[in-house]
């Protein structure tokens, strides 16, 4: 059996060389979790939790073909969210998903647990970002200008309205 033939059976990662698989086995079994701790995280901050779920749509092994969708709930500093993913396209098929959270303290636990799919439920590329908490300059600045013409057209309104009037 050529790689090329196995890698066509099965889901291959989205980004890379590894990826987790949630179903516990490649072929079989109940749907499974992974938990670990983000540690330096800031208390107070917010933060953005982003991953990516994946399915194989098409032909498995044992003549079996394999098919989404996929369900998964992610757990991070007790906001719980579940994603579904599915694709009608063959083969690999991966999505992006992602959740805010405000960190409660340095560390936090971090769950993922598999709640439906059928061979494969795919996890792969997790990451945890601090959420820019305050405005970049370039969007106050363009806010101020906003502002700024509402007011001026305001005014511009009620003078012509004023003119008008006999």
């Amino acid at each position: 059996m050529s790689t090329r033939h196995t890698l066509q059976r099965h889901l291959v990662p989205s980004d890379g060389a590894y990826f987790i698989d949630l179903t516990g086995l490649a072929d079989h079994g109940a749907s499974k979790g992974l938990a670990l701790t983000i540690v330096g995280l800031e208390a107070g901050a917010i933060y953005a939790l982003r991953f990516d779920l994946g399915i194989r749509n098409g032909f498995c092994s044992l003549g079996i073909d394999c098919a989404g969708p996929v369900e998964v709930s992610a757990s991070m500093a007790g906001v719980v969210q579940s994603f579904t993913f599915d694709s009608a396209d063959p083969g690999n098929r991966w999505g992006s998903f992602g959740l805010m959270f405000v960190a409660n303290r340095d560390s936090d636990a971090l769950t993922f647990t598999g709640l439906s799919g059928y061979r494969y439920i795919g996890l792969d590329n997790v990451s945890v970002s601090m959420a820019s908490a305050v405005p970049e300059p370039a969007m106050g600045a363009l806010l101020l200008a906003g502002l700024a013409g509402l007011a001026a057209s305001g005014t511009r309104h009620q003078r012509s309205h004023r003119l008008r009037r006999p």
